[in-house]
């Protein structure tokens, strides 16, 4: 049994004063070392349980943002005995604990033998934490022995993945190619059909029976030798490439609720719902610190493998705007000729990198015969400022001013534009709302 110094300052009282007592014939300090020494004894008769063990489970590891975790502790006594248990679990700063406490403390009795205890949280952020083993403190309630304490249990790795918009809402509403959903877009791989493209040179591959012979026949007269070929549309749906801006000023807003967040939003949203209706679905995450390039592909492999980037993506001060990433994009535009989305902020100062990177775009797709549509999702930063008083509600029309100017020669350029207020309405309403203007 490991004392402290507190059990042992008794006893140097009583032999400190029982000399003293018995010299003087005085009583009253026999009573002064005698008294403390009988508390002292009867706080030694009973004793802290030896040991814990401690199981901590949690009902889910990979929650959807908002979604509530609930963690439970059971916890069983090794001896008997009496103690003040202190329980406790760090939590990330993001999460909000809704019901319960993650720090408890309780008396233990002689005869407890098992406990329980539950609390609940919210996970407010997307990202992937880790909630460390259990810190226990059990001590005796006089403090005559030393507390056990320990780190008890696994630690936990929790992933938060982003919601995924209800965007399956708009499966049965009309809209313009332009737009999504472009149900009848197809595209540039799949079975050929009989309907006819254009006429281009031959490449490495290419069918025999595809060689216009008519067409090689001039290009031989006038001393070229490349033959030519026909290419015909295919069947299926066309591709859906995701732009989306990890810059600084994305982050405006609080930390569990910014315009960063939102675009993350979107971006799952809507690659989760273009893979649902059978579209390749690729992304490139630009003003990036590392490349971030996502090859298009199908399914709901595709989906995991955009999500497990979504939620592991943090912004960066790193400077490679649209026009950079469209280049770096360039070989999977010309090939797939995809709709274009990109998400970004529309109330920054200078939206002539937007402008160039969208006119980039159009002017690839000009290349082909098909003109690819481009989108651009605005999540301004106005949305997320406060409106308490009728200057802040004079501020944010203000600042939403600002904007039509770029909204106004984006929309010049051929560009299709939805501003989203995600503090107002979801992306799936404001989604709808763009299809039934056009």
């Amino acid at each position: 049994m490991t004392l402290t110094n507190l059990a042992a300052l008794p006893l140097l009282i009583f032999v400190f004063t029982l000399p003293i007592a018995l010299l003087l014939g005085n009583l009253l300090f026999l009573y002064m070392g005698a008294v403390p020494l009988f508390f002292t004894l009867a706080g030694l008769a009973f004793s802290t349980p030896k040991s814990l063990t401690a199981e901590r489970t949690i009902s889910k590891e990979r929650p959807w943002v908002n979604e509530v975790v609930e963690i439970t502790w059971n916890i069983r006594l090794n001896g008997i005995g009496m103690s003040i248990l202190t329980m406790a679990d760090v939590l990330p700063k993001e999460f909000e604990l809704v019901e319960g406490n993650n720090l408890r403390v309780a008396w233990t009795w002689w005869g407890t033998r098992s406990l329980s205890f539950k609390y609940s949280f919210r996970c407010s952020k997307r990202g992937r934490y880790v909630l460390e083993p259990t810190a226990v403190d059990m001590s005796h309630p006089l403090g005559f022995h030393l507390p056990y304490r320990a780190a008890i249990g696994n630690a936990i790795d929790l992933t938060v993945i982003p919601r995924i918009t209800n965007v399956r809402r708009i499966r049965g509403m009309r809209g313009v190619a332009k737009t999504p959903p472009p149900n009848s877009d197809v595209a540039k791989m799949g079975v050929a059909t009989t309907d006819f493209r254009e006429i281009r040179l031959y490449q490495t591959g290419d069918s025999v029976k595809n060689i216009n012979w008519k067409a090689t026949a001039r290009r031989f007269s006038r001393g070229e030798t490349l033959p030519l070929v026909n290419e015909y549309e295919f069947e299926g749906r066309k591709a859906v490439w995701l732009f989306l801006d990890a810059a600084a000023y994305m982050e405006i807003g609080t930390n569990v609720d910014n315009a960063f967040e939102r675009a993350a939003e979107a971006a799952g949203g809507l690659a989760f719902y273009f893979l649902e209706r059978g579209y390749r679905v690729g992304a490139y995450i630009y003003n990036h610190t590392s490349e971030k390039l996502i090859y298009p592909d199908t399914g709901l492999r595709q989906f995991y493998r955009i999500s497990r980037e979504l939620v592991a993506l943090e912004a960066s001060t790193e400077a490679r705007d649209l026009r950079q990433a469209v280049q770096a994009c360039k070989k999977y535009l010309l090939w797939f000729n995809p709709l274009s989305i990109v998400i970004t902020r529309l109330d920054v100062n200078d939206v002539s990198l937007l402008l160039s990177g969208t006119r980039s775009l159009i002017q690839m797709s000009h290349k082909r015969r098909v003109q690819a549509p481009v989108m651009v999702v605005g999540i301004n930063g106005y949305y997320f400022a406060p409106r308490s008083d009728q200057l802040e509600e004079n501020a944010q029309v203000f600042y939403r001013l600002q904007t039509r100017s770029a909204v106004g020669r984006l929309r010049s350029q051929g560009v299709s534009v939805l501003e989203w207020d995600p503090t107002r309405y979801d992306f799936a309403t404001a989604l709808m709302r763009r299809l039934r203007t056009r």
